[in-house]
């Protein structure tokens, strides 16, 4: 089925359980997404927006970022290092995007690797959060 795409800010931005530990780190990749957005958009580097999809089957990937409407980067978060999401690769392919994201909680050795087209990154939160400075 079609995935929503929502136009939003994530849902995280609403108020957050913060005993959570997966909803916290979420909360603080959302933030330094926001705000990242926001730097880059006043730099006058692209009309970029932060988003989060879905489908009706409940796929879903934490985090869309759109340059112009077109999707340009999907992140997902995880609490542990674990495989890929199968979420990534999907909504990579039915959205047309040619990099993914996913972002563990625990600490782990940053891996880059080509599937299908796709650049697929897997880095701890500490590291992701760096790159963005």
């Amino acid at each position: 089925s079609f995935p929503i795409i929502f136009s939003k800010k994530p849902s995280f931005f609403k108020k957050l359980p913060l005993n959570s530990c997966s909803t916290v780190g979420h909360y603080w990749v959302a933030m330094h997404l926001q705000k990242y957005v926001n730097y880059l958009n006043q730099l006058g580097r692209g009309d970029l927006s932060l988003h989060y999809v879905r489908d009706k089957e409940k796929q879903k990937v934490d985090f869309l970022l759109c340059d112009g409407r077109k999707p340009q980067l999907l992140i997902e978060c995880k609490l542990a290092r674990t495989e890929t999401s199968p979420a990534l690769f999907y909504f990579a392919g039915l959205l047309g995007v040619k990099n993914v994201i996913q972002v563990s909680r625990e600490r782990c050795d940053v891996r880059s690797y080509a599937k299908d087209g796709l650049r697929v990154r897997v880095l701890d939160a500490a590291s992701f959060l760096k790159e963005l400075v």
